[in-house]
């Protein structure tokens, strides 16, 4: 083994399997943190990196392996070089690391050899301090726009291990999703599966909306003429069978818009208050299980339970109370209070936004009570606290929750992979309450493309619906208003509760509860 010590204007060699060491004097440099120490390969071999043209950083012809050492030691993002590896007195000089950025391979050339820096958290110790002449001249931190010390460009911060690390160039590579661990400016993020991916754009604004149904809409079997608070909604089915399920909040009704998009459509109360002694008080959002039987379970909001329709049938069997305990509220684990939001999780259980108890419950197949997965009973802002949630979204594939955190307008995203007690990241909002691009207004549905990954939500008090990529620091308004601006027109929004998006991602349908009526918007 061969270990190479380098200062800003020195090298030392040490050949370990030589009695001997080379120095090679310069002028020396006071400052340890430009001094660097490299681990060599052995004669005959070459770095092949991961992605030659990210980690590449350039080549010239010097005259001796210890001034290509010298370059590296004098180029701060420089992790690895190699010397005379393809052609004769070529220095080649490489951002990366061994591993998952590259390898050790064979040079064609017998004489050539290369260097890996070797790391340790000593040349860290700056990191995160105002800037001094210290960092200043460290090869291995640099002054940011805070003039705090930072990382260095490709590079990113591992509390636990003290240390800035190159960051990942490929697709595929493993990541931290909370570190910035992937390269952003070759189009890579991290996945909430630990693996950077290439960033897919998200959708361009829409022009307008076309309205499906209004509070003008005849609807068969109602006691009242059109929408009048529409809330939740579902859809099902594809092409001219495409059809919907809207619950009416005010009215406590469910409705049945088949076939939206053809000319059978037809529109029909499902389900209301008082249909055969059923009582529905505030209902608000719901679950279609379309992938068994149209199991249909709907949020009965203000009686405090879950009602399961099978097959969406009112009759065989009839509904049936499946999460808390009917017209009682409060927390212990039979109850829920005001609960607000609705998915199906592993197994067929329920994910529940109890909303009024700032918890999430998972409710088991015939389980006569829950039990509280996200959340404390009280509300708060911390990663494992809510306030007022509502709206769910549940990635079967991944085990992937996302929460509309309502209060503290932003959109959280557990991992039901890990163990309890789940940490929520932030993947939208979560810049206090406004308007911005950054920011949330209390949003309240939120729904996330199983092609891009991308989120949509429905962020209510702006009147709009925004899109965020995965690793995204601001959201696109794909509908209504950019600026927060409520209006009745097709370009505009009235306080959006609920949406969801068609089988193939053609069709955006937004529940425009303000303006009494359902928006369909085309994606493509």
């Amino acid at each position: 083994m061969i270990f190479v010590s380098c200062s800003k204007n020195s090298v030392m060699i040490i050949f370990s399997y030589y009695s001997y060491i080379i120095f090679i004097p310069r002028l020396t440099h006071s400052h340890s943190t430009y001094q660097s120490l490299s681990i060599l390969s052995p004669p005959g071999t070459q770095f092949e990196p991961a992605n030659m043209n990210a980690q590449h950083i350039l080549s010239n012809f010097v005259d001796s392996f210890e001034s290509c050492a010298m370059q590296c030691n004098m180029n701060p993002p420089c992790r690895i070089f190699d010397y005379g590896a393809i052609q004769m007195n070529e220095c080649r000089l490489f951002e990366g690391d061994l591993g998952i950025l590259g390898a050790v391979g064979t040079s064609s050339m017998p004489n050539s050899m290369g260097g890996l820096i070797q790391l340790n958290p000593s040349l860290f110790t700056q990191y995160g301090q105002l800037c001094s002449s210290v960092c200043i001249e460290s090869r291995y931190l640099s002054c940011n726009k805070n003039f705090v010390c930072d990382c260095i460009l490709h590079s990113y911060w591992d509390a636990s291990a003290g240390m800035c690390f190159p960051q990942m160039t490929i697709s595929g590579a493993p990541c931290q999703y909370d570190m910035k661990t992937c390269r952003e400016d070759l189009n890579l993020t991290c996945s909430p599966m630990n693996q950077c991916e290439v960033i897919t754009s998200v959708p361009v604004p829409v022009v307008g909306g076309i309205t499906v149904a209004d509070h003008n809409t005849v609807i068969g079997s109602s006691l009242f003429i059109g929408f009048s608070s529409p809330v939740g909604i579902a859809v099902y089915g594809n092409g001219d069978n495409e059809s919907l399920i809207v619950v009416d909040s005010t009215k406590n009704e469910i409705i049945h818009l088949q076939y939206v998009n053809s000319n059978s459509k037809t529109i029909s109360v499902l389900i209301r208050n008082g249909t055969d002694g059923i009582s529905l008080f505030r209902p608000n959002y719901l679950y279609l299980d379309t992938e068994y039987q149209n199991n249909l379970y709907v949020v009965d909001g203000m009686n405090g339970r879950v009602l399961l329709l099978s097959s969406m049938q009112l009759y065989e069997p009839p509904p049936k109370n499946v999460a808390g305990t009917y017209g009682l509220s409060g927390t212990p684990p039979q109850y829920l209070s005001g609960p607000n939001g609705i998915t199906m999780g592993n197994e067929k259980s329920l994910i529940i936004a109890d909303t009024f108890s700032n918890r999430i419950m998972l409710w088991s197949t015939n389980a006569a009570s829950g039990i509280m997965i996200i959340g404390t009973g009280d509300s708060g802002s911390g990663p494992t606290e809510l306030n007022s949630p509502c709206g769910l979204f549940f990635d079967k594939q991944n085990s992937l929750l996302y929460v509309v955190d309502k209060n503290n307008h932003r959109i959280q995203l557990f991992n039901l992979n890990l163990n309890p007690p789940y940490i929520g990241i932030t993947v939208a909002g979560g810049n206090g309450m406004g308007s911005a691009s950054n920011q949330l207004n209390q949003p309240s549905d939120v729904w996330v493309s199983e092609i891009t990954g991308t989120i949509y939500i429905a962020d209510t008090g702006n009147h709009r619906i925004q899109c965020w990529n995965r690793n995204a620091t601001v959201g696109v308004t794909i509908a209504g208003n950019a600026n927060g601006i409520w209006g009745t027109d097709s370009t505009k929004l009235n306080y959006p509760s609920g949406l969801v998006i068609n089988k193939n991602e053609i069709y955006l349908y937004v529940t425009d509860t303000e303006n009494q009526r359902i928006q369909r918007f085309d994606l493509t």
